[in-house]
């Protein structure tokens, strides 16, 4: 089934919203979006695990878990 999108939100903690035509949210679709970029510099071939310093749009550091393939905000 293909969804029509009508808008999206990144927010500053990382993740996402994606609504569609009605303004409901679609969860199925949203993903946090530091995760994505962690997933393409994976593709690439980063040792991920070995980034110290991720910092978000608001200057709050994060840390990433390959353990777990998730993320804090410290």
């Amino acid at each position: 089934m293909k969804e029509e999108i009508k808008g999206l939100m990144f927010f500053k903690n990382g993740n996402t919203a994606v609504f569609d035509t009605n303004g409901k949210q679609i969860s199925s679709l949203q993903k946090s979006w530091l995760l994505m970029f962690i997933e393409f510099l994976q593709s690439k071939g980063v040792r991920v695990e070995k980034i110290e310093d991720i910092t978000m749009p608001d200057g709050r550091q994060a840390r990433y878990s390959k353990k777990y393939h998730n993320w804090e905000i410290l």
